[in-house]
C-alpha cells in the first residue's frame, strides 16, 4: 500500500491504548493544513478477536473493520480491502510497538 500513500500520510502515528481508545496523529507533514493535529478514536475486537473495529476509517478508501492477520506483543498485522482510483485492493498494514 505504501506506493499509494501520499508523503503526508506516511508520517502519521496511530496509538492504540488498552482501554479501547486511541489517537491518530497527523505527524509533521499534514495533508490539509486545516485538519486537527490529532483525532481520537475507539477500537474493539469483534468476531472472536479475528476482526479489529475502529470507530473511524484510518485510510482513504478503507473501512472501519480490519481482519487480524497476526497479533503479538510487538506487532499487529491487519488487512482490509480499500478502493484506490476506483479499484479494490487488499491492503496489509503492519503496526509496530
Amino acid at each position: 500500500m505504501s506506493p499509494v500513500l501520499q508523503p503526508c500520510q506516511k508520517d502519521n502515528i496511530l496509538t492504540f491504548l488498552a482501554a479501547g481508545t486511541g489517537t491518530a496523529d497527523e505527524g509533521v507533514a499534514k495533508c490539509n493544513g486545516g485538519d486537527p493535529q490529532s483525532n481520537p478514536f475507539t477500537w474493539s475486537f469483534q468476531t472472536s478477536e479475528t476482526v479489529l473495529f475502529v470507530s473511524t476509517p484510518l485510510f482513504t478508501g478503507g473501512s472501519s473493520t480490519f481482519t487480524i492477520v497476526s497479533l503479538t506483543e510487538t506487532q499487529l498485522v491487519v488487512s482490509q480491502n480499500i478502493t484506490v482510483s476506483g479499484t479494490s485492493q487488499n491492503a496489509v498494514i503492519t503496526f509496530v510497538h
